[in-house]
């Protein structure tokens, strides 16, 4: 008998057990399920939108038109998604800048001194080039939980091998929160954009074909190391030219803490949509088919798949006779424009830094304000301009030693973005044969949906143990929804795939007892729709028939709090102009219920409640390890938009009334200019099914007072998985 047969395992996560295999017992325990996306898998692309405050926003942001995904990855499998990321914190670590900034200011009260490691003379020009950490991978809840919970995470740390205190890093690049947009004309406030999936489209003539060429894109992707190459906004093939390999290094993997087990080499020049360029080239050269990306068919293409956004009706991307499929030609007035953007966001950058290292005690002393003083330690050494030029250059022309405005001077480029990737990356619409074997395909993704982003929550759950299993035998059935036969949606029996056909699947399995799923968006609802079967196989039987799998909507008892709005602000000046803001709000969706109790676990569980007074039940104190603690019934979220130097910090809190569904909300709305604050909250319950709107108005006590007007408006909706 082997020495696991009986335990406990995973059927997703693909060990060899030998003559063993993962099977399904009639058992049931409540767990802390990980946060994931429901509706994605591999093959599938995730973009990120965002708001034009960071840096890659600020330079897509300012192109007509305007550009509002920012950032994207490629599952690479179902829960791993990988992704070429830039993180800012490592540039600006005092370890890698030799500058130190010492200047005094004589005022009439007193003198401020500021001395602070600077990057006086720019930053390193290698630290620029070759954005670390490039390419990694991370389990699809790590993602989620990183940009959840920050630096109170444990997990999505990567070691900076270069670095001379071995330091770990977290990667919180991408982002799972919608995001309010200006509206496009015609289209009121606000204007939300969720998370975004661009898929394959499995639904047409062209059956699973698609799916499995994006799964060959998607092990492609996985074999690649890559450094975040500025330049390539510029020039999207660079990824494949040679010149312009990163020199070799250690390439970083979450977790591992010693430099000598990190893979070592060279790297290929990249941005997190050429990243997925180049990953199809690769297959492309690697395979015996080709792939083509864009196939030039305007929007107005029978569709079988219908995406929730597109491209404008006849809309296609800009090209010409010297730009690659898949990439797009952006003219020197458009890419100008998007450079003067970007510096004066770097400016704006520098000279926050500046501000965050002088207390509000030291202006205070010497009769200013930190933004003034600031402005006078600027005037003294031009640090934001240089940084400035720096960083555009780079971009412009791969010039990360060049200082000066050379950038004025940019020409044409042809790359790729998130936006061009599902606006104009064509379905499948022709595949050609040779000789039987597919030869080239006519469009890939082009479909496109909102990603069903569930948190961390408690489920109850079939529990799964090591028996053993023989042979492999095949194991039909079919997929419906409404007495429908669903055809082009992926099921899966641990980690086995396959995909229905207009005569249902076909998997193969080992002996034993199994548990087939699957799932989809349904797109009226937005809502995922999923369903299973059990099978037992038998060893010899020629065929296993599965049955019917009846996708179902999820139940009612889970609710997610949806919270958007918009804010008018003020920040009232003694001398000068007065600064405001007029934000569109949306915050990451509250999820609840039902709730269990759950043995504590810090490696996977962070404990981050409210502000004290917005959490009236729960516990405040961090739970010990391993006890039980009740999860599920609340949710907590909050978010900050800035007006002039003044910060508007919304915050929601959430408790379920398991009995009627219902959500008793505290919303909490505050103003914080120079760690001086006021604040103002409501509190109501909202009905199962149900929404209410609210106002907030804060003033400050000072002589010019600041204000803001908040409106919300809150809905209890189902949860969508």
């Amino acid at each position: 008998m082997s020495a696991i047969e009986g335990q406990k395992c995973d059927p997703t996560a693909c060990e060899d057990g030998g003559e063993l295999t993962c099977q399904l017992t009639d058992e049931r325990e409540f767990v802390y399920g990980d946060s994931r996306i429901s509706n994605a898998e591999k093959g599938d692309l995730f973009l990120c939108p965002a708001t034009s405050n960071g840096t890659v926003g600020a330079l897509l942001g300012a192109l007509i038109p305007a550009q509002h995904f920012t950032h994207m990855g490629i599952l690479v499998d179902d829960n791993v998604i990988r992704q070429c990321t830039f993180v800012e914190d490592r540039v600006q670590d005092p370890a890698y800048m030799k500058d130190q900034l010492d200047i005094t200011l004589v005022a009439p009260v007193a003198s401020y001194h500021f001395n602070e490691t600077a990057p006086v003379n720019g930053f390193a020009a290698g630290l620029v080039r070759y954005g670390w950490p490039g390419t990694v991978s991370l389990p699809v809840h790590d993602a989620i939980d990183a940009e959840r919970y920050g630096a109170a995470y444990p997990g999505a740390r990567f070691l900076d091998a270069d670095h001379p205190a071995q330091r770990m890093y977290q990667v919180k690049e991408l982002s799972f929160s919608p995001v309010a947009i200006e509206p496009p004309t015609g289209m009121t406030h606000p204007f939300v954009l969720p998370p975004l999936l661009v898929k394959p489209c499995t639904a047409g003539d062209h059956g699973a074909t698609p799916r499995l060429v994006a799964w060959d894109v998607a092990d492609t992707a996985a074999a690649i190391n890559g450094h975040y190459r500025f330049y390539a906004f510029s020039d999207g093939t660079i990824g494949l030219n040679p010149d312009y390999e990163g020199p070799s290094r250690r390439h970083p993997v979450q977790g591992v803490t010693d430099a000598a087990q990190l893979p070592s080499g060279p790297t290929l020049p990249l941005t997190c949509s050429s990243f997925i360029w180049t990953a199809v080239r690769l297959t492309d050269s690697a395979s015996l088919y080709d792939i083509v990306l864009d196939t030039a068919i305007e929007d107005n293409q029978d569709r079988a798949c219908l995406p929730l956004l597109r491209a404008l009706e006849g809309e296609i991307g800009s090209r010409d006779a010297a730009t690659k499929d898949g990439l797009y030609l952006y003219d020197t007035t458009n890419r100008l424009l998007a450079a003067r953007t970007l510096f004066d966001h770097v400016r704006s950058d520098v000279h926050k830094a500046i501000e965050n290292k002088i207390s509000k005690l030291e202006a205070t002393a010497v009769l200013q304000t930190r933004s003034e003083i600031a402005d006078w330690v600027l005037g003294q050494s031009p640090i934001d301009v240089r940084v400035a030029n720096q960083l555009v250059n780079t971009f412009a022309t791969d010039a990360a030693e060049d200082l000066t405005d050379t950038w004025l001077q940019t020409g044409e480029g042809r790359s790729t973005s998130p936006d061009d990737i599902f606006r104009f990356w064509d379905q499948t619409s022709q595949m050609d044969f040779a000789d039987g074997t597919l030869s080239r395909l006519h469009g890939l993704y082009g479909h496109n949906e909102k990603a069903l982003v569930i948190y961390a929550r408690p489920e109850e759950r079939p529990v799964y143990r090591w028996a053993k299993g023989a042979g492999r035998q095949p194991v039909k059935g079919i997929v419906q929804f409404n007495g429908t036969d669903v055809v082009g949606i992926t099921v899966k029996l641990n980690c086995t795939a396959a995909v229905t056909g207009k005569e249902g699947y076909t998997l193969q399995a080992p002996s034993g007892r199994y548990r087939i799923t699957a799932g989809m968006l349904e797109p009226v609802s937005e809502l995922y729709v999923s369903g299973f079967v059990d099978v037992t196989v038998k060893d010899g039987d020629p065929v296993t028939q599965a049955g019917v799998i009846a996708l179902g909507f999820p139940s009612e008892d889970r609710r997610e709090i949806v919270i958007t709005g918009h804010a008018d602000t003020v920040d009232r000046r003694t001398v000068g102009p007065d600064r405001g803001a007029t934000p569109d709000i949306a915050l990451r969706p509250l999820q609840v219920g039902p709730a269990a109790d759950i043995p504590w676990d810090p490696e996977r569980m962070v404990w981050a409640p409210p502000n004290a007074g917005l959490m009236p039940t729960a516990a405040k104190a961090t739970p010990s390890p391993g006890v039980a603690v009740r999860l599920g019934d609340w949710d907590y979220a909050e978010k900050g938009y800035e007006s002039g130097s003044d910060t508007l910090m919304i915050r929601v809190y959430v408790e379920l009334v398991p009995q009627t569904l219902a959500v008793n909300v505290i919303v909490n709305a505050s103003i914080d200019e120079d760690e001086i604050e006021v604040s103002a909250s409501w509190t109501g319950t909202i009905d199962k099914d149900g929404s209410d709107r609210l106002t907030i108005d804060l003033k400050s006590a000072e002589i010019a007072p600041d204000r803001a007007h908040v409106e919300l408006h809150i809905a209890n909706n189902r949860c969508p998985a």
